[in-house]
């Protein structure tokens, strides 16, 4: 997940499309791969485009939203003349959850702008925002490491990279780690007393990475996970109109299988939108609604989950960015006339026909996707930091020589961004509303922010999402609200999962068993299974009792001793 600060901005295919649309002056270029608007310093913008296989044929929708959100901010900065003079570039490429292709494009990079000595016309490149994607982030990262000139450029990433970014001192993130989100979700399971789940993943590295990780710290909080499984990919049955047989062995599990083997009625499910909303039809059309889901950074389901109850998200603090919605609907509503409001620019077009203009439209009225709100505010970062460096070496307006060599000296770039303390609110008010009452922060040394949401997604209109709780640094969850009308609702008529009772759950007894064995060594044994624990829920000891429990326990252990 990541930070606020870059010094490339990369962009996806379809995000091209939209550069070609509303980004205004000199040079605009591209090619398959890669649009560019020329300015006076550069930004970088790295977007996935699509998934792996079949990008550049079947762009997705909410990626595309990122890369139009960056592009939009950069456009406005440049008509409100934001840095007096001097006009930001930005270069877009996209990187399709490709490694190969991650490491490709940041040589691309480095060749055009850092090493080419040769030409020198070519702008200074400042930084670079994204990828959102933890392994194609990486990827980039290491790669820039490669070549001394651009070892530390600065990286503004909404990807929830690992901890340890001490070794990625010019990496940004501007949502917190992978780690962060996974310990939230283990606390909202205990908040909501859950100790018997499902954990149900998308295929791809980063969600079985992130699902082995969540699984591990589950079950050190003795939270059973009797069920771990991949979700297959659509294309696995796509056109069969039925479910595929890894599908049915999931809801298999789920049921419970027999008479004697619990059902599992709570899952976490890890993966985007799309295959967020196929899982829940899956659950609706295979069997009752009792199972309770949690995604991860799903904001908007639409009416996918009509019908299901009990569906939450713990996702990122969410913020609408209005002005950007309304450029967004006005580009999508006049969908039938795309190719000819774009010149020499393909991927717009090559989105309305992977997703059609009925879908195109539907979204632009819609809620924004997650993400666009921080790519935003990665792009606001580098502006900010571009205004204060021509302030501080040029009296007039314009590129002026000291300002154009100190956007090349990246480590004190770095140390800029890291030492500055941001307050987007005052520098970015009128260009959107959004900025309004942003709370100021700045980057510590691993480049770390905190907070998350719940938000319940159970709802049949339009506007899905219903903020219900609020999840800090001090690692604890505030509850509010359930009911998806937004009406209060006391969470303990929320079910727990748990194994049920009289019902078959030896998954989840522990495989070492020290801690609730009394073991006397000896040449021969007894055992005696004693009920040490008053009965409360299952899965979970309740008070220790007096006379055939704790008592008897001591009396044997005397006895034998003696």
């Amino acid at each position: 997940m990541t930070s606020l600060i870059f010094r490339s901005l990369l962009l996806s295919p379809l995000f091209f499309s939209f550069t070609t649309l509303i980004l205004t002056g000199p040079a605009a270029s591209t090619d398959d791969d890669m649009i560019r608007h020329d300015g006076d310093v550069m930004l970088a913008a790295l977007f996935e485009g699509g998934k792996a296989g079949t990008c550049g044929t079947e762009d997705d929708l909410y990626d595309v939203q990122n890369a139009f959100a960056v592009q939009w901010f950069i456009d406005r900065l440049n008509k409100d003349n934001y840095i007096p003079g001097v006009t930001i570039g930005l270069e877009i490429r996209r990187l399709c959850h490709s490694k190969a292709r991650a490491a490709r494009e940041a040589i691309k990079l480095v060749g055009t702008y850092i090493t080419n000595d040769c030409n020198t016309t070519t702008p200074p490149l400042f930084g670079v925002i994204g990828p959102s994607t933890i392994s194609t982030a990486t990827k980039v990262t290491e790669q820039f490491r490669y070549f001394p000139e651009s070892e530390n450029i600065s990286i503004v990433s909404a990807s929830a990279m690992v901890d340890q970014l001490s070794d990625y001192p010019n990496v940004f993130r501007i949502i917190p780690p992978e780690t962060a989100q996974i310990k939230a979700i283990v606390q909202l399971l205990l908040k909501l007393q859950w100790n018997y789940v499902a954990v149900v993943y998308a295929e791809g590295e980063d969600y079985e990475r992130k699902a082995a990780a969540l699984k591990q710290a589950a079950e050190k909080e003795k939270i059973c996970v009797p069920l771990y499984a991949t979700f297959p990919l659509v294309k696995d049955h796509e056109g069969s109109g039925q479910a595929s047989p890894k599908e049915n062995n999931i809801t298999k599990a789920l049921k419970g299988g027999d008479n004697k083997k619990s059902q599992i009625a709570g899952a976490i499910f890890l993966g985007d939108t799309a295959e967020a909303s196929r899982f829940l039809h899956l659950l609706n059309d295979n069997y009752a609604k009792f199972v309770k889901v949690i995604f991860t950074d799903v904001t908007d389901l639409s009416s996918t989950t009509a019908g299901t109850e009990g569906v939450l998200s713990v996702t990122l603090p969410h913020r609408q960015v209005p002005e950007l919605t309304k450029a967004w609907k006005n580009l999508t509503e006049g969908c039938n006339d795309l190719p000819e409001k774009i010149t020499n620019n393909t991927w717009l077009a090559t989105l309305k026909e992977s997703v059609g203009c009925a879908t195109l439209k539907k979204q632009s009225g819609n809620k924004q996707a997650l993400l666009p709100w921080y790519h935003i505010q990665a792009a606001a970062i580098f502006a900010d930091a571009l205004k204060s460096l021509h302030s501080n070496h040029c009296r007039d307006s314009g590129p002026c020589p000291e300002f154009l060599k100190a956007t090349k000296n990246y480590t004190g770039t770095n140390a800029m961004l890291r030492s500055k303390h941001w307050n987007l609110t005052h520098e970015f008010h009128s260009i959107s509303s959004s900025f309004d009452e942003l709370e100021s922060f700045g980057f510590d040394q691993i480049g770390q922010r905190f907070g998350y949401e719940l938000h319940n997604l159970s709802c049949e209109s339009v506007d899905c999402s219903v903020k219900v709780g609020n999840y800090t640094a001090d690692n604890k969850w505030s509850l509010d609200k359930y009911n998806k009308d937004g009406t209060q609702a006391p969470w303990k008529s929320l079910h727990n999962a748990q194994c049920e009772d009289q019902k078959d759950c030896l998954e989840c007894i522990p495989r070492h068993l020290s801690e609730f064995a009394l073991v006397i060594e000896g040449d021969f044994y007894f055992v005696a299974s004693v009920p040490v624990h008053a009965k409360a829920d299952p899965l979970k000891c309740g008070a220790a009792r007096g006379n055939f429990g704790a008592e008897f326990v001591q009396a044997s252990q005397f006895s034998l001793s003696d």
